[in-house]
């Protein structure tokens, strides 16, 4: 038998090849193992799937895993989506009541304070009812012009109507 001649050392005074030079091996945990499976698909899935591994330089069996797991959350997240519009549609609905309240609020009060101050005015001393309907009038239109001009532009609203009483 011949007898092996050592290697030379390294930097670190170890012989070159020892195993502290080679990149150690993983061990593979078993939760990770694949399971083969059998797929039959159309010809033109599988030259799809093919084009897409090649671009990703997975293999095809990766690239198939790939779009499976991207396909299973997509469910789960659509499912999630779900959930998510629900609480948000239950808690606007909660809350819009608060402000369909306030707003009834303030076109009653304001309804109530536009009758006094037609009542108070036209009570006036030299005041006739058709200079009341005038003044009330301009002062509609004032405010509806006031209005359009705070608003943006796309902001819908009713035209001016006419007041019947």
């Amino acid at each position: 038998m011949a007898k092996a001649t050592p290697l030379p050392p390294d930097a670190d005074g170890l012989p070159s090849g020892h195993p502290r030079d080679r990149v150690p091996r993983r061990r593979r945990r078993t939760s990770r193992h694949k399971v083969g499976v059998t797929v039959h698909l159309d010809p033109e899935v599988l030259a799809e799937l093919r084009r897409r591994a090649e671009r990703e330089h997975l293999s095809v069996s990766a690239m198939a895993n790939l779009l499976f797991v991207e396909a299973l959350r997509a469910g789960v997240e659509h499912e999630h989506g779900a959930l998510i519009e629900q609480v948000i549609t239950r808690t606007l609905e909660q809350r819009l009541w608060r402000v369909e309240a306030l707003t009834r609020r303030v076109a009653v009060d304001a309804a109530q304070a536009k009758k006094l101050a037609y009542a108070g005015f036209t009570r006036a001393n030299g005041v006739d009812l058709e200079l009341a309907r005038s003044v009330r009038d301009r002062a509609r239109r004032d405010a509806w012009t006031d209005l359009h001009t705070a608003l943006p532009d796309q902001f819908p609203l009713d035209d001016v109507a006419p007041d019947s009483a």
